[in-house]
């Protein structure tokens, strides 16, 4: 079962995901996902483990067990890398070895400002850069 996007694209309803998934035991984990019938794959770069899902990924599309395009692949933009859009979308690209993703979530509503330091409170500030300045980015990432 899958849900139709508005730009035509299908997305699996249910995905696999890789929250808290030591970075060896990635490889086993996305292959039995696969050998499960998992054709959504849910990861991101604050996760730590991109490069090893990648790793994987690239054997498993090499052994032809599947193809890319027969995958839905998601990964998000971390909250202190609203700044820098387009260098952490590369990043995750080539840390998973990918050409492109399906999904590029914005992985919290709130950026942080991490160079700028804790507050006077000791909490972590808010990005400088207002939502509406990184949407616009993110939609950019589409037509490139």
């Amino acid at each position: 079962m899958s849900v139709e996007l508005n730009n035509g694209l299908k997305m699996p309803n249910i995905a696999f995901g890789f929250w808290q998934s030591p970075g060896a035991e990635c490889a086993q984990a996305l292959e039995a996902a696969i050998d499960a019938g998992y054709r959504c794959l849910d990861g991101a770069s604050v996760y730590g483990n991109e490069a090893d899902i990648g790793e994987a990924l690239a054997k498993v599309l090499k052994s032809g067990k599947v193809k890319r395009e027969e995958l839905f692949i998601v990964s998000k933009l971390w909250a202190d890398d609203w700044h820098q859009v387009e260098a952490a979308c590369d990043k995750t690209l080539k840390d998973m070895q990918l050409d492109y993703l399906d999904l590029y979530l914005v992985h919290m509503p709130v950026g942080i400002d991490k160079p700028a330091g804790l507050d006077s409170l000791g909490r972590q500030q808010r990005s400088k850069v207002p939502t509406h300045v990184m949407w616009k980015e993110m939609e950019g990432l589409v037509k490139k």
